[in-house]
């Protein structure tokens, strides 16, 4: 069903700025509509059944906004990415199963993209050219992973991706410095980046219904007004006494700690030379810092929790019926086992900080072995 070409006349003798064709039950797109490149600056072409637009489509370049949810496409259109000027961008309930690559890329000025209620598995790598896109929402599609790229959106302030599928997320997640809201809900996440603690702008965090056990180092040192993380896999603080022997480290091991250890002096001849040595730079550069002695070491020799006050991170506990109301846990590295087994002193003015093992009984909740 379509329209009579009568029917944009009035809109054409006008220079109509803003249309609003919605649920008009049209099949195509009205090629009319073409007339009024040069003035349109708003199109809305929600709930109808349209599957594809033209090639010509490209020439409306005043278009600002756009909806075209509720319809039938099932891929991206092409000619949408040739509309320099575009700002907003609905195409929620769908059928969109692929973004073809090099195409959201080139809208440049986009700020915000609504993608929701599809059936998309990927988001191209191109979206790291969206420099100024603000708002970005992709809930219940299919998708498994962001692309690392998303870290050069420098101005992302609020993404919600609920009800998806994903496992992980890239290391360039957490370098969304102006990054404010995140909802993540219902989706299978067993582990944050290590990176997540730099969301220093980050205030509202929605983790619920995941598979969360526990989350990355300076996580704690985020300032949150919001945080939910009930229906995770918490790790359960049941503290069980352990000592552990002391290990046999690798001469790689070894010979990095020494490294590592001169490298932090001003004027050791390691740190004037290390730049003849690109191979040995990038691999010191993966170096830890141990929780307990602050000690650098190259890999993790031992992986503990400490729980974490939940006020520290959010002025109230986190939410929900089945959250842990007052402890966090939180991951911490150690350098040896040497750390793990040292006490910490009685006589520090502030409270102590217990390292925990953490251990999985087979048919239990985690828990955690302290420190002995």
């Amino acid at each position: 069903m379509g329209l009579n070409s009568n029917y944009f006349l009035p809109a054409v003798r006008s220079g109509a700025i803003s249309i609003n064709l919605f649920s008009r039950n049209l099949e195509e797109f009205p090629e009319d509509l073409i007339k009024l490149s040069g003035t349109l600056e708003k199109l809305n072409i929600k709930k109808n059944c349209i599957t594809d637009l033209p090639r010509q489509f490209s020439l409306l370049q005043k278009l600002t906004v756009l909806h075209l949810g509720h319809n039938k496409f099932e891929i991206f259109p092409e000619s949408i990415s040739r509309l320099r000027n575009l700002e907003t961008l609905h195409m929620h309930d769908n059928c969109i199963t692929t973004i073809p690559e090099s195409c959201i890329g080139r809208l440049g000025k986009l700020k915000v993209l609504n993608l929701n209620s599809n059936k998309i598995e990927t988001i191209p790598s191109d979206i790291g050219f969206l420099e100024n896109l603000r708002f970005l929402s992709i809930e219940k599609n299919r998708l498994k992973t962001f692309p690392n790229e998303i870290a050069h959106c420098d101005s992302l302030e609020e993404i919600h991706a609920s009800e998806n599928e994903l496992v992980s997320l890239p290391i360039g997640f957490g370098y969304l410095g102006k990054l404010k809201k995140c909802i993540l809900r219902k989706n299978l996440l067993q582990d944050l980046p290590e990176t997540f603690g730099k969301l220093t702008s980050l205030k509202c965090l929605d983790l619920a219904a995941n598979d969360i056990r526990i989350f990355p180092t300076k996580f704690h040192q985020l300032r949150l007004r919001e945080l939910y993380v009930e229906c995770n896999q918490l790790i359960v603080e049941r503290p069980v006494r352990s000592v552990q022997e002391d290990e046999i480290m690798t001469l790689k091991e070894l010979a990095s700690r020494t490294c590592l250890k001169e490298l932090s002096q001003t004027n050791s001849l390691l740190r004037r030379t290390i730049k003849h040595y690109p191979a040995l730079r990038e691999m010191l550069s993966l170096a830890s810092k141990c929780a307990m002695c602050n000690s650098l070491f190259l890999n993790t020799w031992l992986e503990c929790v400490h729980f974490i006050d939940s006020r520290q991170i959010v002025g109230s506990p986190p939410v929900g019926p089945n959250a842990n109301k007052s402890k966090i846990p939180v991951r911490a590295l150690l350098c040896s086992y040497k750390c793990f087994n040292a006490q910490p002193s009685d006589g520090d003015s502030k409270q102590p900080v217990s390292y925990y093992g953490v251990a999985f009984p087979a048919s239990a909740p985690p828990s955690a072995n302290t420190i002995n």
